[in-house]
């Protein structure tokens, strides 16, 4: 089955495939959870299983027969079980162009990390995370205000179901992106005030940022910088700006200015991953 988008099988001489095997006629078969199985439906005589975990790129010459065409149904599940993380850069240069904020809430609903402004960081924190608790995390930019010893979050893009695929979705109201004068559609999600959450992320290939917070404010529409925001009390605030992002081995401004936010206190369960990966756990602040 071939996976490549068509612009890239019209140019190039090589595409992206997953490989399929035709079953035998009355044979039951339960498929894996990264399987999926094609019939009729998809144009084929015979049930034939995929297997979407494992990608191969093979020479366009070598396909000659087309046998059918998978149905959108399927498309959409093999799609989830290809799809692991998706990290896109520079979105505030052609945002007048199209706004990715709606569809990167939907893809961490649905357990699929998903991180702005070409963070990648951030977006392996969002995995290591997903496959350890199972949950979402809020992607979003730093600024401390050291009078009240908090710490405020926000972005334009952020999951609606904090807790798993299966909980129930927080409030959230449709706004302009603050960045590009009011245009486009993008959430701003209301997250539960009074709410424990941890603040982490994955940096150097070698370390794991924590700290943890009580929610004390969320604005209910806001009005300065990024749609949804939370206000976190830390433990000190003027400690934690002066020593912030000082052990990341960049100069990149996003990837030192954003954190991912989790539901809950997450430090026994960062302390168990750091140890199972060989990797630091420091402490922010």
């Amino acid at each position: 089955m071939v996976v490549s988008n068509q612009r890239r099988i019209e140019l190039k001489p090589q595409v992206v495939v997953l490989k399929c095997t035709t079953l035998r006629p009355d044979t039951p078969y339960r498929p894996h959870e990264l399987e999926t199985i094609l019939d009729e439906a998809d144009g084929l005589d015979r049930r034939t299983r995929c297997t979407c975990d494992l990608l191969f790129t093979v020479d366009k010459s070598s396909l000659r027969q087309r046998r059918g065409e998978v149905s959108l149904e399927r498309r959409r599940d093999i799609a989830r079980k290809i799809q692991q993380g998706l990290a896109i850069g520079t979105c505030m240069g052609w945002l007048p162009k199209g706004f990715p904020c709606l569809g990167f809430a939907r893809l961490r609903d649905a357990g699929i990390p998903a991180a702005c402004e070409g963070d990648m960081d951030s977006l392996l924190t969002m995995l290591l995370f997903q496959h350890a608790i199972d949950r979402a995390g809020f992607q979003g930019n730093a600024t401390f205000d050291t009078s009240r010893n908090v710490l405020w979050t926000a972005h334009c893009t952020a999951p609606l179901k904090m807790e798993g695929v299966n909980s129930q979705p927080a409030p959230y109201l449709l706004r302009g992106h603050s960045e590009v004068s009011g245009s486009g559609c993008v959430p701003e999600v209301l997250y539960s005030l009074g709410r424990t959450i941890t603040r982490t992320k994955f940096v150097n290939l070698d370390t794991l940022l924590i700290s943890t917070g009580r929610i004390v404010e969320v604005p209910s529409r806001s009005v300065r910088a990024c749609r949804t925001q939370i206000v976190t009390e830390v433990r000190d605030a003027a400690k934690m700006a002066a020593n912030w992002s000082s052990l990341l081995e960049t100069e990149d401004a996003m990837t030192l200015l954003h954190r991912v936010v989790f539901y809950d206190d997450q430090t026994d369960n960062a302390r168990h991953l750091c140890r199972l990966m060989g990797v630091k756990l420091v402490e922010e602040g």
